[in-house]
């Protein structure tokens, strides 16, 4: 269990390669890491989350190439970084970013639109883009009924004892009560699971 990025697994730079599109970073992670070719992940270098894929893995001697079209946020030889998937680097970012601001709100349902994509149904919070292709079909009174949160899932809605709360930040993530006091709160990475 990963509590901080210092449990983390670690990816050490030894060389750093630059051409006009990409940044490679070749290396080596530190511990038995689930790591494929083509993996996305995050490189965390203090506050700053650099999102990139993992190519040339080799699993025997755990090297690996990190590539990242981020220019402004480069790392150094020589140093290594705390390294997460991009589902838990995710997370981990929700949770630790310091200038989030978290605002507790009673989950009230609302209208949604109802669209039709490929062939499927969905519904879409009113006033939120439909996706690409899609076409509107309708609109379902209070159809928007339950959130869910961004870390464990829980379902976040009027109809749930004891969920019927969550916590919002500024670009619409929830997250449940629970989460929020174990995780945001404290900091913690608790929830990923290595």
């Amino acid at each position: 269990m990963i509590f901080s990025l210092e449990d983390a697994p670690k990816f050490f730079i030894t060389m750093v390669q630059r051409d006009n599109n990409y940044i490679k970073y070749f290396g080596k992670i530190d511990k038995e890491f689930p790591i494929k070719t083509d993996w996305i992940a995050y490189l965390i270098d203090g506050s700053k989350f650099i999102a990139g894929t993992f190519t040339e893995v080799n699993s025997e001697n755990f090297s690996a190439t990190f590539q990242t079209e981020d220019k402004i946020n480069l790392l150094t030889e020589n140093k290594q970084y705390p390294a997460l998937d991009c589902y838990w680097g995710d997370r981990a970012r929700l949770v630790l970013d310091e200038k989030r601001k978290w605002q507790k709100i009673y989950f009230k349902s609302t209208d949604a639109d109802k669209f039709k994509l490929n062939g499927a149904i969905g519904l879409q919070q009113v006033g939120n883009e439909l996706p690409d292709g899609a076409e509107r079909i309708g609109l379902v009174k209070e159809g928007w009924d339950h959130e869910h949160c961004y870390i464990c899932w829980q379902t976040i809605s009027e109809t749930e004892v004891n969920n019927e709360f969550g916590f919002v930040d500024e670009n619409n993530n929830w997250v449940c009560q629970e989460c929020y006091s174990e995780f945001i709160e404290k900091k913690s990475l608790g929830f990923i699971n290595y």
